[in-house]
């Protein structure tokens, strides 16, 4: 299906892998311009960004020299152990040698690169490229390759059927008001409250988890720290020790990369649990209320316009959108407030 709203792409896809996978710094090989918003960001997270600054005559004749003297400079500089380096739409059609340049150069580094562009499919592409290049370079075993790949396969087709991709065109929508949402939520007598989030916006959506988990609400969460890459396994302990230390005791329902995959064992403990009230923070098109059989109030808590509209769609009741949820969360190592769970607060007072 052709989908004509924008999507995220490879690149972004494959900067932010590196970054899960503790690299230092990133060497991105395009325009200056290139992915401007996600190196701003990665930075917020402590991740490096340099750009090769490609140019007009770059296009045409090749700019392998420019990526010589940048993982030089990176080198001498920042002193790094692992070191990306990431190809953008123009180096990747001009056909230039990411690996011939880092020979050249030679760094003491251990360097990752990614030939990828934005033209290569889902971003789950990105993530694939990433990983099979660590792998090679011995960052990490092919085992963790192959258990992504089938996770990347299971998110590129959750989207499809429910998410992002499921429409040729989403309308953007605001969703529902919070403090509307925090009334329904504390007037219900038996809560489920659900964490299913994406790696890092855990920090933010187990902000409204936790408002009701503190209020007696039973609670998933895809905290195992037990697989994945090794900042999300991280983010996984943090989270987790933050949650006992509220004394909310919740059920594993997977790991912070196993979002996309959780939804039959979540949809399996909802038709159980029957209570009158659901909430699903994260990626709740992993459930598709119009499909279970519970009489309950569906709330969903997403960080985007057009993921609000599919909800809808799915047949949640409420929708909450926490925006710029990406932005808003890196850089943290404890939960951000949300505008559901600060509603959840005040209703509460």
């Amino acid at each position: 299906m052709t989908t004509w709203h924008p999507r995220p792409g490879p690149i972004p896809a494959a900067m932010y892998t590196l970054r899960d996978l503790l690299a230092d710094a990133i060497i991105l090989h395009g325009p200056k311009g290139c992915c401007f918003r996600t190196a701003r960001l990665l930075e917020k997270d402590g991740v490096r960004v340099l750009v090769t600054g490609m140019e007009e005559d770059d296009f045409v004749f090749g700019a392998h020299e420019r990526l010589v003297r940048a993982l030089r400079y990176a080198e001498e500089r920042l002193e790094p152990e692992l070191l990306g380096v990431v190809g953008t739409c123009v180096s990747s059609i001009i056909g230039e040698d990411l690996e011939a340049a880092v020979e050249e150069a030679d760094p003491s580094a251990t360097v990752v690169t990614v030939d990828v562009h934005n033209g290569l499919g889902p971003n789950t592409e990105g993530v694939i490229r990433t990983l099979e290049r660590a792998a090679e370079a011995g960052v990490i075993p092919e085992r963790e390759v192959d258990r992504q790949r089938r996770l990347m396969r299971a998110a590129a087709e959750l989207e499809r059927r429910r998410g992002m991709a499921s429409r040729e065109y989403l309308e953007p929508w605001s969703g529902h008001d919070p403090g509307r949402v925090a009334r329904v939520l504390l007037d219900s007598e038996d809560v489920l409250a659900v964490l299913n989030a994406k790696k890092e916006t855990a920090y933010l959506f187990a902000d409204p988890v936790l408002e009701l988990g503190r209020r007696g609400a039973r609670v998933l969460a895809n905290l195992s720290a037990e697989s994945g890459l090794p900042k999300v396994r991280k983010d996984a302990r943090t989270l987790a020790r933050i949650f006992r230390r509220a004394g909310v005791e919740f059920e594993v329902t997977g790991a912070l990369d196993e979002y996309a995959v959780t939804g039959e064992l979540l949809a399996e403990r909802i038709e159980e649990l029957e209570p009158e009230a659901v909430l699903i923070a994260g990626i709740p098109h992993a459930v598709a209320p119009e499909e279970l059989s519970v009489d309950a109030t569906f709330v969903a808590v997403t960080d985007g316009l057009r993921e609000a509209t599919a909800l809808r769609r799915l047949g949640y009741d409420y929708v909450v959108v926490e925006e710029e949820a990406h932005a808003r969360v890196l850089g943290h190592r404890d939960v951000v407030p949300s505008r559901l769970g600060d509603a959840l607060r005040q209703v509460a007072t």
